[in-house]
């Protein structure tokens, strides 16, 4: 795949011609990606292809750090159909005859969905639970995963960031993001965060919620572009936060003001009634 397959490694949109390559390969029932993927750069072609062409992929935790890097990078991303490039790739010439393919020959639609299916099946095995791009149900890797794979093999690593999840009125954090690093494990993760991140902080209580979420895998030319985003993140959500509090605080002083003043009126008035009791007697 590498002599085919070019360009740096990370999240990025395959080009036609990487796409169809892709989808030549993986139409094939004997495909076999550990036999495919040699470099780090295949396994990241891999990626993306899964990423942009399954629906489910998409919307998770990569599929969003893929979209935010490229949006990053100023990377219009084109919407096509896995059906779409199939068809483009192998029935070009039917499609022009016969554009809806339901109208086909029942023979060409059983081709394409065999090819389908193969590309479906191969792509999901490729991310599924125990391969290559599980999302660890929001955890990340941990030290105890038993499952080599080609991810490990080529040092692929994750973004982690640390979340605050929930507040309470006794403690000055609040929810949100806290820092970001970058580990092989969660373990890593919420040790470097613990080192560096947290006692930068100041102390946080015991009682508090306090999670290490994985934000998907990256690759080192795309690194620096990971914590960009995440740490604009934090900071935008931040800044947001002292804006609200600075204007409730100003809500408290004018009416800590109003207060003042309601009670001066008070004073002034009981002094005043005071007075004219007075004199009143005196007379």
């Amino acid at each position: 795949m590498s002599n085919d397959l070019k360009e740096k490694k990370g999240y990025k949109v395959l080009s036609e011609s990487e796409t169809k390559i892709l989808i030549k390969r993986l139409s094939k029932k004997t495909f076999d990606y550990r036999k495919v993927i040699t470099t780090e750069k295949d396994w990241w072609t891999m990626a993306n292809f899964c990423i942009e062409f399954d629906e489910d992929y998409n919307r998770s935790i990569c599929g969003r750090l893929r979209r935010a890097l490229l949006s990053i990078s100023e990377t219009s991303l084109p919407r096509v159909l896995l059906e779409e490039a199939v068809i483009k790739t192998f029935f070009a010439e039917k499609q022009q005859e016969q554009s809806a393919w339901q109208l086909w020959d029942r023979g060409m639609r059983q081709s394409l969905n065999y090819k389908l299916n193969r590309i479906t099946d191969n792509m999901r095995t490729f991310f599924s639970w125990s391969e290559e791009l599980r999302t660890y149900r929001q955890a990340g890797p941990t030290e105890s995963d038993t499952v080599k794979t080609l991810r490990e093999t080529f040092n692929i690593d994750s973004i982690f960031c640390g979340y605050c999840t929930s507040s309470n009125s006794e403690s000055p954090l609040e929810t949100g993001l806290l820092g970001v690093v970058e580990a092989s494990t969660r373990e890593d993760a919420y040790l470097q965060l613990s080192m560096f991140v947290y006692p930068l902080i100041g102390q946080i209580p015991d009682n508090q919620s306090i999670q290490t979420r994985w934000c998907g895998f990256i690759s080192s030319d795309q690194k620096m572009d990971a914590f960009i985003y995440y740490n604009g993140k934090l900071i935008e959500e931040r800044q947001e936060r002292i804006e609200n509090q600075k204007n409730r605080i100003s809500v408290f002083n004018s009416r800590i003001k109003v207060n003042d003043m309601i009670i001066d009126t008070a004073r002034n008035n009981l002094l005043a009634n005071i007075s004219v009791h007075d004199n009143g007697k005196k007379q």
